[in-house]
């Protein structure tokens, strides 16, 4: 056998050589060029000399007789190359390793076409993908990178982009959705008022709206429910209606003498204006009909009836 190590003693390649019979060497030297003269002697017919030798079978060899022989081997001049590589993460080279972070230090050596070892270094850069969070507010709903429109508050959506190093990017949304906020201020008032909106209003509306901005940044639209009185701050007691007893422990008797009401909306305000009850289609006619303020806290309300071709205020007191 022959065999090859470098100037570390790391073995570079060996073979076998001989055949059938037996086989001896006996001494080894380099030419000029570098290749291996191996000498020795032979009994063996096949597989000792190729084909162009001086002899290609043993002359008369025997278990007593051998031929001398002298074979050339190419002695392989070691080469060297680098693998240049970028990744993102992990790489898996040639060697079977896989690396999670940048090499310049792994080498694997090969066999080349020529049969001589090629020795690579690998540098290897490895770049990493990126995490990071897109924090946002928005009112009602928004739409993201990924091209979803979202209506609620989100923080497990993720989308993903290359970075400059050509890795992935990842970025996780944490959406905060609030929404807009809709109220009705309900206003009772004598003759006229004047709102939020700056307008001066000389009749009942529920229909005006007002955009404000409210506490959580997104808009906060107030409808306004208005009804205006005539006289509510000077109630006086109708000569075609009766209203009794009064003060009531909460049960009220309504008749109408001339019968104008009819079918008609009562309504009970606070001493402040604020409404407090209303009943519809309350048929008032000469016979009594009863409404019940019970539920109501004692103090001091105002009455009103808006019927068919009549109004009535009354002050009422509740005492229970």
């Amino acid at each position: 056998f022959l065999v090859k190590f470098n100037s570390s003693g790391i073995r570079q390649w060996g073979t076998y050589y001989g055949g059938t019979g037996g086989d001896s060497g006996r001494s080894c030297a380099i030419d000029a060029s570098e290749n291996v003269l191996l000498g020795g002697y032979t009994a063996s017919d096949t597989a000792i000399a190729s084909f162009g030798s001086h002899q290609i079978s043993c002359g008369g060899c025997s278990l007593s007789n051998s031929d001398a022989f002298l074979v050339k081997f190419d002695g392989c001049t070691e080469s060297y190359s680098q693998d240049t590589i970028e990744a993102c993460d992990s790489y898996t080279w040639i060697n079977g390793v896989t690396y999670t972070s940048s090499n310049s230090t792994a080498k694997d050596t090969f066999v080349n076409a020529v049969d001589c070892d090629s020795i690579v270094t690998l540098v290897l850069t490895i770049n990493y993908t990126k995490n990071s969070t897109d924090t946002l507010k928005a009112c009602d709903s928004y739409t993201w990178i990924n091209g979803v429109t979202y209506t609620s508050s989100n923080s497990t959506a993720k989308d993903t982009f290359i970075n400059a190093v050509g890795c992935d990017s990842i970025v996780t949304l944490n959406l905060t959705i609030n929404y807009t906020k809709t109220s009705t201020d309900t206003v009772v008032a004598d003759d006229s008022y004047t709102w939020i909106d700056g307008f001066t209003y000389t009749s009942s509306n529920n229909s005006a709206t007002d955009t404000l901005i409210a506490s959580n940044g997104c808009d906060s639209i107030v409808t306004l429910n208005l009804t205006l009185i005539l006289g509510l701050n000077n109630p006086a007691t109708s000569s075609n209606t009766k209203v009794y007893p009064n003060p009531t422990n909460g049960i009220l008797s309504i008749s109408s003498e001339d019968g104008q009401f009819g079918s008609s909306e009562v309504q009970v305000f606070s001493s402040i204006g604020q409404l407090v009850l209303s009943k519809k289609n309350v048929i008032i006619s000469n016979k009594p009909t009863e409404i019940d303020l019970s539920a109501l806290p004692k103090g001091v309300y105002i009455l009103v009836i808006n019927g068919e071709e009549a109004l009535s205020k009354n002050q009422i007191i509740l005492d229970k």
